[in-house]
């Protein structure tokens, strides 16, 4: 059995997915305005203008999984900043957090996740499939649940960017214990992991925990990212 300190010293040195830092060769012209964006780039990757806007704005941004890194040609003028912010990120999933200094406080995008699961659609709440049943398991993966589990009673940054970590562990036991964990831990940085899952979770019973996880959080964030859920999940069973 592998013994649970070492479980959480491979968790605090893992590497987490996500695209890289913005090129300084992305040249692009950004002004912001009375709350108001404009924009112009004739090459520049969706990431590297998210970043820039995010900075620009002041505002923090969150992105799980990849981004295309094709560059394309951009052009917004006097658009309102959270809207220039969903129209750069469509169509994948994204939730701006409104407030700040020009109207945008934070920026959460869910791309590619995964070899091959796109996270772009609005995925409405489903009934688990037969594949989401937890199979039986082994006793290693007893002790990484059990290691992640432990991680509740630790509410600092280290803990959760371990249970971060373990939202990419290969059993699904260990997922949803980690997102419990981060349940229970519920400061604003564990919500926002716990967000990203419910936006664009690799299964149906991991949205669906996340969710479950953000109705019982005492955050005033978790209640605006239930709404951005709520809100796609509406839009998706209206376009059917």
């Amino acid at each position: 059995m592998m013994p649970i300190r070492r479980f959480l010293l491979a968790l605090l040195f893992a590497t987490l997915s996500g695209p890289g830092a913005a090129s300084a060769a992305d040249d692009v012209d950004l002004v912001i305005e009375a709350g108001r964006l404009s924009l112009q780039a004739d090459a520049a990757s969706v990431a590297a203008v998210l970043a820039q806007v995010a900075h620009a704005a002041g505002a923090q941004l969150t992105v799980r999984g990849q981004l295309p890194d094709q560059p394309r040609r951009w052009s917004l003028h006097g658009v309102p900043v959270a809207e220039a912010v969903l129209q750069i990120a469509r169509p994948w999933n994204i939730l701006v957090v409104p407030g700040g200094t020009h109207g945008v406080r934070e920026i959460f995008v869910i791309g590619v996740i995964g070899a091959g699961g796109a996270a772009g659609a609005a995925v409405a709440p489903a009934v688990p499939a037969m594949t989401d049943r937890l199979p039986v398991p082994d006793a290693d993966t007893l002790a990484r649940r059990d290691a992640v589990a432990a991680l509740a009673g630790e509410p600092g940054e280290t803990a959760i960017r371990a249970l971060e970590a373990a939202l990419g562990d290969p059993d699904a036991g260990v997922r949803l214990e980690a997102l419990q964990a981060l349940g229970r831990i519920d400061s604003d940085a564990a919500v926002r992991v716990v967000g990203q899952v419910a936006l664009g979770g690799r299964s149906a019973t991991e949205r669906a925990a996340a969710v479950a996880v953000l109705e019982t959080s005492r955050r005033d964030l978790a209640h605006v990212m239930l709404a951005a859920v709520r809100g796609r999940s509406d839009a998706a069973l209206g376009a059917r």
